[in-house]
């Protein structure tokens, strides 16, 4: 964790702490303007609290039409007590087809490089995953960038049936390239990618090895065809339910809402195979497995660690799952990142 980082936690917990504290004197002597004080130290602390946060993320998901205020609120809140260290901004990013992408940047002063984060297939970029991987970037002194793939979950999402890999590797692409000419790009770029976003952010570094620095692969899916083979072996029949009806349902990770997931991911994702890739792979590579993953178990990542031309440092975690929703695992996944 940077030093600078700390300190700004440090002040954040005693700046909030003695708000309270002189909030609940005030209820009892009101001389002190108790309940403003107890609001106030409330706000600040909970510019650290990841609960707070994804609470918010909740409740944007399942009121749409208040998030753009309650997103403007949240920015506003963090630029007026100006104690952490990094801005909020919510910007919309241009996509080549005249569209928008849904993004959130996290400006840091600290600012070692740029991590861009890159969500799974029934993910988006405000998941309790996410903000936690964002929180560990930021931690580190990164300037982190967030988006939602246009055709998928989140905000600004297009068709999801429409939803592919090469769909979300074209976001990537935009991103990337509205990134770099911004003032703030650095070149120290480090991108993190979980399960099928392990899977776009592998191609990526392998159509341009040399633009970027770092690669973390969070349970990443290593071919379209591993994908189905792990598929299978948890539902020997689901897969070719999938194929027959042409959807399944899944469903969004905050809001709850159904989606109808196309069987046309499972036939785009095996065009992409990050084993047979990896040889011409340079970046510098950590891979990070869970031992309760069965969607791409840690098998599956020893096989792609040991296929890049300098092995791939791999840390398996103990007892994590796939997508990891209970506090104690997002945590073990955050002090994972801490030290990549």
């Amino acid at each position: 964790m940077h030093p600078e980082y700390k300190r700004s936690r440090r002040k954040i917990r005693i700046v909030g702490t003695v708000a309270v504290v002189s909030g609940v004197l005030g209820i009892v002597l009101p001389v002190i303007p108790g309940l403003a004080l107890i609001l106030a130290g409330m706000s600040v602390l909970s510019l650290q609290s990841t609960t707070f946060y994804n609470h918010i993320a909740a409740f944007k998901s399942r009121h749409p039409e208040l998030s753009r205020y309650v997103r403007a609120i949240e920015s506003r809140i963090v630029a007026f007590y100006s104690l952490t260290t990094h801005t909020t901004e919510y910007i919309e990013i241009p996509r080549r087809d005249g569209n928008k992408l849904g993004a959130l940047i996290e400006l840091s002063p600290i600012h070692i490089g740029i991590a861009v984060l890159v969500h799974s297939a029934t993910g988006t970029k405000e998941t309790p995953l996410m903000n936690m991987c964002a929180e560990a970037f930021r931690a580190r002194g990164y300037t982190v960038i967030r988006f939602d793939a246009y055709n998928g979950m989140g905000e600004q999402g297009g068709d999801f049936s429409a939803f592919t890999p090469t769909s979300m590797y074209d976001d990537l692409n935009d991103v990337l390239t509205w990134a770099r000419a911004q003032e703030w790009w650095h070149t120290n770029l480090l991108l993190f990618g979980h399960s099928i976003g392990g899977l776009v952010v592998g191609h990526y570094i392998a159509e341009h090895p040399d633009h970027v620095h770092t690669a973390v692969l969070f349970a990443p899916t290593a071919s379209g065809d591993s994908y189905i083979r792990t598929y299978q072996s948890v539902d020997t029949d689901g897969m070719e339910r999938w194929r027959a009806d042409g959807t399944r349902t899944v469903h969004h990770p905050l809001s709850g809402a159904s989606y109808a997931f196309p069987y046309e991911f499972v036939k785009d994702s095996c065009k992409y195979n990050l084993v047979t890739a990896a040889p011409h792979i340079h970046t510098e590579i950590h891979l990070l497995v869970g031992t309760r993953d069965r969607t791409a178990p840690e098998s599956e990542c020893r096989i792609l660690a040991e296929a890049f031309p300098v092995p791939a440092r791999l840390t398996v975690l103990t007892n994590l799952p796939h997508t990891p929703i209970d506090s104690s695992d997002i945590a073990t996944l955050y002090n994972a990142l801490l030290s990549v």
